[in-house]
């Protein structure tokens, strides 16, 4: 005779039961681990997004410091640099050695710069004014700067790094006659597709060389 307060034993899974529950346990499983990780991509491309362009404001800001007071785009070499004529400071209207700034692009580490003429502050000031060149309008001004820079009288300073290549328009026929330019720097985004930026620049004071 069955107890009155027995209870029946409660009834286990049974094999089918088990796999179904594992199987929807391991789909669950999978599509959070592909949401985790679009998540994951989706964010690590808008900081790389964001790095890229903070690196592109910051080149502009850098390179402003140099065109509002400059007074004429130079010489560009697309595969080199591009060269500015960033004052005056010899009155006579040519340019001189010291009143060049050259910005480079080096492909291999992505680094942008920008070189200058400075000789040795051991030198007089009377020496300093021999050497300090006179160019005509159509002399290699890059060519000049990497001449001073082979003799130990120029100075480097960054721009930006992560520029995979950079190209320079203008709004004139000769280089020297225009008054604005642009400036396409394209930046690295590690596994993404770079990120073009397109910057403009003005000469308020421009003025061709002589």
């Amino acid at each position: 005779m069955t107890p009155l307060n027995a209870h029946p034993a409660p009834r286990g899974l049974s094999m089918l039961e088990l796999l179904i529950a594992i199987s929807i346990t391991a789909l669950a499983g999978l599509a959070l681990s592909t949401v985790m990780t679009a998540v994951a991509r989706s964010i690590t491309s808008t900081t790389d997004e964001r790095s890229a362009l903070q690196r592109a404001h910051a080149a502009s800001i850098r390179l402003r410091a140099f065109t509002e007071p400059g007074l004429c785009l130079l010489q560009d070499k697309p595969d080199e640099g591009f060269a500015i004529w960033l004052n005056d400071d010899k009155p006579g209207g040519t340019v001189n050695l010291r009143e060049v700034r050259a910005f480079w692009h080096d492909a291999t580490s992505g680094v942008m710069t920008v070189e200058r003429v400075t000789f040795p502050d051991a030198w007089p000031p009377e020496l300093q004014e021999t050497f300090d060149l006179a160019l005509s309008p159509g002399a290699d001004f890059l060519g000049e700067i990497e001449a001073q820079r082979f003799l130990g009288y120029t100075s480097t300073e960054a721009v930006s790094d992560g520029v995979i290549s950079r190209a320079v328009t203008h709004d004139a026929g000769p280089i020297q006659a225009a008054s604005r330019f642009w400036l396409t720097l394209s930046m690295d985004r590690r596994a993404e597709d770079p990120t073009d930026v397109l910057m403009a620049f003005a000469f308020f004071t421009h003025r061709e060389p002589e």
